[in-house]
């Protein structure tokens, strides 16, 4: 019983660590990098006076920024989970690099098929001053966790290997899709 309790709580601490690295990565690369391109947006491309939301393209208040670091935040505590639940299956020596392509192709793949993109000219511009905060993102959270949550390495299966070519590939699928719609 005492080692069932110690493999929970092991797990637990590794799920929280996950979690926490994940906001806290999340409000840098999400929030503060996202700010950085969106002003960038502002002044590389042409486009609205107002987004789909109703923000006002360039302007940088206090609270807009702060909205952005709290939903970047939140972004990235729904990152860490995800990093948490596929750790396991990532091989240990590249765990950063690989989750960062993931993320870069999943989530970042998704993320071009948001219609604000089509608002800018040149779309594709605009969508690649967000896509590279996908896999910093993937990369520090990765770094952060494997710091403060170190994990022997595991044994990279035919299984695990099988489980990252399918993300990746859905991922990659995505992205494709998403990229031919801005073109």
């Amino acid at each position: 019983m005492a080692i069932r309790n110690h493999i929970t709580v092991g797990a637990a601490r590794s799920v929280l660590v996950a979690l926490l690295c994940g906001a806290a990565v999340g409000v840098v690369v999400g929030g503060l990098g996202g700010r950085v391109s969106m002003r960038l947006v502002a002044v590389l491309t042409d486009g609205p006076g107002f987004t789909l939301t109703g923000a006002e393209v360039g302007e940088v208040t206090l609270g807009g920024t702060l909205s952005l670091l709290g939903s970047a935040a939140q972004v990235g505590v729904i990152g860490g989970a995800l990093y948490a639940v596929l750790r396991s299956v990532l091989p240990s020596a590249q765990r950063a690099s690989v989750f960062a392509l993931l993320a870069l192709l999943l989530p970042g793949g998704l993320l071009l098929g948001d219609e604000e993109f089509k608002l800018f000219d040149p779309s594709l511009l605009t969508a690649a001053l967000f896509i590279p905060l996908f896999p910093a993102f993937g990369f520090a959270l990765s770094a952060a966790v494997e710091r403060l949550d170190p994990r022997s390495p595991g044994e990279w299966t035919r299984n695990r290997r099988l489980v990252v070519a399918f993300v990746a590939l859905l991922g990659l699928a995505v992205l494709l899709r998403n990229v031919a719609k801005l073109s």
